[in-house]
C-alpha cells in the first residue's frame, strides 16, 4: 500500500514540475527578440555575467529560498491522544527548512535576447 501511494505521489509531483517547467519556458520564450534594457528593467540587474565575445554574453539570475515543512506525523494530530503527543519530543516541530532554487540565464547578442535556459526546482 505504501509503495502504491509513493508511486502515485511521485507521478503527481513529476507531472506538476513538468507543467510548471512548460509554463516557465513559455514565459521565457517571450523574451526572445526583446532588448537587453527591457530585460534588465523587468528582471533587475543579473547576479552574474559571462562574456562570450565582444557582442555576446550570458546573464544569469539566481533565486533561492527556503520553506519550512511539517513533519509527516503532524497529519495525524487529531487521532493521537495527549499522552501520545507527549512521548515524542519532536512531535509538531517543523523540520529543517527545505531549500529551493531557480537559475535562469539569457544569452544577449548585440543588445538583444537571443536564447535562454533555466534549471532548478523552483522555476515557474
Amino acid at each position: 500500500m505504501k509503495k502504491i501511494f509513493l508511486i502515485l505521489w511521485l507521478m503527481a509531483v513529476v507531472g506538476c514540475q513538468h507543467q510548471n517547467g512548460a509554463d516557465y519556458e513559455q514565459k521565457l520564450s517571450a523574451w526572445i527578440g526583446m532588448s537587453q534594457s527591457a530585460l534588465f528593467s523587468q528582471w533587475g540587474m543579473p547576479n552574474s555575467r559571462f562574456v562570450i565575445d565582444h557582442s555576446t554574453y550570458v546573464v544569469t539570475y539566481n533565486r533561492r529560498f527556503s520553506k519550512r515543512t511539517l513533519k509527516q506525523d503532524e497529519f495525524y494530530q487529531s487521532t493521537l491522544s495527549r499522552r501520545a503527543m507527549e512521548i515524542g519530543p519532536q512531535y509538531g516541530h517543523a523540520t529543517s527548512p527545505a531549500l529551493y532554487y531557480c537559475k535562469t540565464s539569457f544569452t544577449i547578442q548585440n543588445g538583444v535576447v537571443v536564447d535562454y535556459s533555466f534549471n532548478g526546482d523552483a522555476c515557474g
